[in-house]
Parts: structure tokens; C-alpha cells; sequence
């Protein structure tokens, strides 16, 4: 059985808030077997789990503390258990789009075993969540794998598919760099509605009608597809425990990526 970890040290990062537009600073503290992942803002304790998560269209979030998606993904997919995320404002740093930055900050502090086993979720059944064409699964497996699925009727990226065990090798070579992504003309109609004051192309993918705004191009040709798989490891944190499923989706997002974790909650 495997044992629980935390950080040999704290790391700090900087940034600012995808929506918010403000700066905020991250300091990821090491933390005592059993405390799982917790966000601490203004002397406030919020656990990332289920009692206090939600979604919608365009984040994750605990509690008042938003956009934790790329954040929890990179602390998921490296096996990291146990973690005090002390934050100067109530979202998330963007960083670059992606959950690289926060890959980077963890390696560096560098991971250490603790004394605790780390608990395991196996599922006995299937779990499925569905609306308007799109769809989540989850079906009893003895190790992480995902299949997940995009189609858009952009030129430039149509029906996509990523399948991969997932681990920390693959998710740094094959997830951890995919961006966020979104639509140009959406973007606009976001702003006037007072979200993505901190967006801008260095990070965030924009798509045009027919081009990719980035001046350096995609990171991958499948970038959006990687992406939307990174957003649910992001949810799939929010669990009591480390999930062994195939997972299964088809053009998921962040509040059909929660419906289905909420329905999986701690079964054993």
C-alpha cells in the first residue's frame, strides 16, 4: 500500500487571476498526513472536497477560492496528498494557461513519504454523467486511464481524442503543458460581462474563425483535447481519495466533470 506525501519544502509562485485580473501569491506549505489538500486565505481554512466545491462554465472552484482546476490537476496527477495552499486572493494565478507552472513549483520543492497509507477509491459500478450530447463515465479499473474526446466545428480543431494512463511521466509530457483555450468573439462577450480581466495571450489560447491568435502557434496539434483531460484531473482531486477508473468523456466541461464526481463520492 502506498503512503501518503507532502512537500520537503514550501515553494512560492505569482501571478494573476484569470477572471479577476488581480495579482495573487501562491505559497504551497508542506502539511501533516491526513490534512489532504487545503486552501488558506485570510486566515480561512477551505478543503478541497466535495462540501465546498462547485462549477460552471468556466472554472472549477472551494469555496470562495476560484479557477483551482490547473492547480489541483498538477497536485492530483504528481500524487501529492497532503497541502496547505496559502493564497493573497481568492483565485488562483493563471500562470501561463496551463498546469506546468505549477508542475515546475512542486518538483522543486520535491515530495517526501509520510507515515499514513494513502487511501484508494475502486469503483463497483459505473458512474455516468450526461446533458445535451455531452457526456462523463467512470467504470471500475485498477489503475487511472482516460479517454477523453472534443469536437468543434472550428477548422482548426474538429474532433480530437486523447487516451493515456495517467501518471506523473505522462502527465508532464502529455497534459501538464496544454492551455486553456477559448473563442475570439467569445472572449469579447466575456469581458463585457466583467469575466477574463487577466486574460491575454500569454495565457490563454484564442482562437479566431479561422487562425490561432498565439503569435508562438499551438503546443500540440491536439491542444484543446489535452486540456479539457488536465481540467478533469483537476475535479477528480476533489476526491476523498486517489480514484483507480477509466475514465471516458466526450466533450466534458468543468460542471458535468463535477456531477459526475459528486456521483462517485466516496464510494470504496
Amino acid at each position: 500500500m502506498a503512503k501518503q506525501t507532502t512537500l520537503r519544502r514550501e515553494t512560492r509562485l505569482s501571478g494573476v487571476g484569470l477572471h479577476t485580473g488581480k495579482k495573487v501569491e501562491l505559497v504551497l506549505k508542506p502539511a501533516k498526513p491526513g490534512n489532504g489538500i487545503v486552501f488558506s486565505l485570510g486566515g480561512n481554512k477551505i478543503r478541497a472536497g466535495l462540501k465546498k466545491a462547485g462549477g460552471g462554465l468556466f472554472s472549477l472552484h472551494a469555496g470562495p477560492v476560484i479557477t483551482i482546476e490547473h492547480l489541483l490537476a498538477a497536485i492530483y496527477a504528481l500524487e501529492l496528498d497532503n497541502v496547505e495552499l496559502e493564497l493573497s486572493a481568492k483565485e488562483v494565478p493563471i500562470m501561463d494557461g496551463s498546469a506546468l507552472p505549477f508542475v515546475s513549483a512542486i518538483e522543486q520543492a520535491g515530495l517526501t513519504r509520510q507515515g499514513r497509507t494513502r487511501k484508494e477509491l475502486f469503483l463497483k459500478e459505473v458512474f455516468v454523467a450526461c446533458r445535451e450530447g455531452r457526456l462523463i463515465a467512470a467504470s471500475p479499473a485498477k489503475k487511472l486511464s482516460l479517454l477523453c474526446a472534443v469536437d468543434f466545428s472550428h477548422p482548426l480543431i474538429g474532433r480530437q481524442v486523447i487516451e493515456l494512463e495517467i501518471n506523473p511521466r505522462s502527465f508532464k509530457r502529455q497534459l501538464a503543458p496544454a492551455r486553456t483555450f477559448g473563442w475570439e468573439e467569445q472572449a469579447k462577450l466575456q469581458r463585457r460581462s466583467g469575466l477574463i480581466k487577466g486574460a491575454g495571450l500569454h495565457n490563454a489560447v484564442l482562437f479566431g474563425k479561422r487562425s490561432v491568435k498565439n503569435p508562438e502557434g499551438l503546443r500540440f496539434r491536439n491542444e484543446p483535447v489535452r486540456h479539457k483531460a488536465l481540467d478533469i484531473l483537476g475535479a477528480l482531486a476533489l476526491l476523498s481519495g486517489r480514484l483507480n477508473a477509466r475514465i471516458t468523456a466526450y466533450r466534458s466541461g468543468h460542471s458535468l466533470d463535477l456531477e459526475l464526481i459528486q456521483k462517485i463520492g466516496g464510494e470504496k
